[in-house]
């Protein structure tokens, strides 16, 4: 009887877990399909440099210039190009939308398609990223893939391989939910909790090197966890070197990652005293690795981080200056970095509603009284902790030294130029699942404080899933409102490849309505089980 309830568990986990993937492929390919050209964040920048990497060969136009001709008529014509404050038609209008036409044809798109191929090479404005390649040399393949096609087409193209990096994220995610919690039940939740971000979401669609950095950087903080549970393995630590190594030639700041490194390195020098010398070896090579070459053009005088010069051409510096800097970017991170972190769109013109934003605030704030419940339940009684103690620091270290470095790097940046960096909530999501799993300890943890039956954890999971087919009928709803809904979908339609105008957009829509309803269904029925 046992094994047979554990045979009948394993088929509903399986069924729930092929409905959730599903439904991941078909909710990304509809953010793909109805955000419009140039509409996530800083993606004409990053296409751009996905195109220079396959046209190198033929430029021309301005030696400076780093984005064709191509993109920049297009923005033009989609209202997307930036005046000198860095702002378009979009950013601060959550009214402006485009003139759109009765059909599925917007009414430049045959301008924007028929554009010569000499468009591509010619390069005209100063606008594309300037990144380590990794990212542009996947997207690249699908560029090529159709590249005697349209602007248009190549860039819906260069969007999918994102379903693809969302995919992996997504197993990396439950993978670190079993090793957090060792349970099917809480690492499907906490999955649930991190996937159905809506800003998430919406941010992993765009043409955008974060999405492979996110990617990394999760698997660096499942493989520092593995190393916290297992302890010395060969093969995780090759692994994390080599992480360590891709997530570099993806973002500058992929060093950060060794500094996450470091909390289980140390964890394990301290507690395995007698294998000293092997973990001493591991931490030095571990550093110079990540930032002998940032050390040595400090120490010759040459620039040593992206955007700050050389240390003797820098302001003076105090501790006082940076502990006033740290304080003022704390109270702006609950003023206006953690609205951004769960959804600001169309360039920064469009958030939720003030009743949405204070429901989030809400959650997040009982969560926040379970956690400190929990650290005193960590430290007090540890039989009474959802996870190891190691575990449950390494998540708080997590979230704390991401926070603390982007932040000793926009005071560097201040002081260096007068004004601040500029923090976004999506800087942030690297570390998403130490934030979203602080999040269910405290929720469980109150749970367990007031004797409430962990069946009703599955309304978190639900809330979030909630939270994002709102948000995204509600982004979608700002660039196609219209009299009718066949009309949306015509709008919906333009500027848009063959394949994702309508009825393609309707098949779309009526398959993710049903896959949510499926799949809360399913989630729905997921037993709770102290033993598994």
């Amino acid at each position: 009887m046992q094994r047979l309830k554990f045979l009948r568990m394993n088929i509903k986990f399986k069924t729930i877990w092929i409905l959730f993937f599903l439904i991941l492929i078909v909710k990304q390919l509809a953010w793909i399909a109805f955000i419009p050209l140039w509409q996530f964040p800083d993606e004409q920048a990053h296409f751009a440099q996905v195109q220079n990497l396959v046209e190198a060969s033929s430029k021309t136009g301005e030696e400076r210039a780093t984005t064709s001709r191509e993109i920049y008529e297009s923005e033009v014509i989609l209202g997307t190009d930036r005046n000198d404050l860095g702002n378009n038609n979009y950013t601060y209008h959550p009214e402006f939308n485009i003139e759109y036409t009765d059909t599925t044809e917007g009414k430049f798109e045959s301008v924007i398609k028929s554009f010569p191929n000499e468009y591509r090479s010619d390069r005209v404005i100063r606008e594309a990223t300037g990144y380590p390649p990794l990212y542009y040399q996947l997207d690249s393949l699908l560029y090529r893939l159709v590249y005697n096609s349209d602007l248009i087409n190549r860039v819906f193209f260069a969007r999918l391989i994102n379903i693809f990096l969302f995919g992996f994220f997504t197993i990396v995610i439950y993978r670190i939910g079993l090793e957090l919690f060792n349970s099917k039940y809480f690492s499907l939740l906490f999955t649930v909790m991190v996937t159905f971000h809506p800003m998430l979401s919406y941010i992993s669609c765009g043409v955008n090197s974060d999405n492979l950095f996110n990617l990394l950087f999760a698997v660096g903080i499942l493989l520092s966890l593995r190393l916290l549970n297992r302890g010395w393995q060969v093969s995780t630590v090759l692994l994390m070197f080599i992480i360590l190594f891709l997530i570099m030639k993806t973002k500058p700041h992929g060093v950060l990652l060794a500094l996450l490194y470091l909390f289980p390195v140390c964890y394990l020098l301290i507690k395995g005293r007698r294998a000293w010398i092997k973990y001493v070896l591991v931490f030095s090579v571990l550093l110079f690795f990540a930032f002998g070459s940032p050390l040595r053009s400090l120490i010759q005088g040459e620039q040593f981080l992206p955007e700050i010069g050389p240390l003797q051409d820098m302001p003076p510096l105090s501790f006082d200056g940076f502990f006033a800097h740290l304080r003022q970017k704390i109270v702006l991170s609950y003023r206006l970095i953690l609205p951004w972190y769960w959804g600001v769109f169309r360039w920064l013109s469009l958030t939720y509603p003030r009743a949405v934003h204070r429901i989030i605030n809400l959650v997040i704030l009982f969560g926040g009284i379970g956690l400190l419940l929990a650290i005193h339940n960590v430290i007090c009684f540890r039989a009474k902790s959802m996870l190891k103690s190691k575990l449950f620091f390494f998540l708080i270290y997590a979230s704390a030294i991401y926070f603390f470095i982007l932040t000793s790097y926009d005071y560097l940046f201040t002081q260096t130029y007068g004004f601040s960096f500029g923090f976004q909530g999506r800087y942030f999501f690297p570390v998403i699942s130490a934030h979203m799993a602080l999040l269910l300890i405290g929720i469980k943890t109150l749970f367990s404080t007031f004797k409430i039956s962990m069946k009703f954890l599955k309304c978190l999971g639900l809330a979030m899933i909630g939270l994002h087919f709102y948000a995204h009928y509600f982004v979608s709803a700002s660039y196609y409102a219209a009299v009718t809904l066949g009309q949306s979908f015509r709008f919906a339609s333009q500027y848009k490849p063959l394949f994702f105008k309508s009825p393609y957009l309707e098949i779309i829509s009526i398959l993710l309505l049903i896959l949510y309803g499926l799949f809360s269904y399913k989630f729905l029925q997921v037993r709770y089980d102290k033993e598994n």
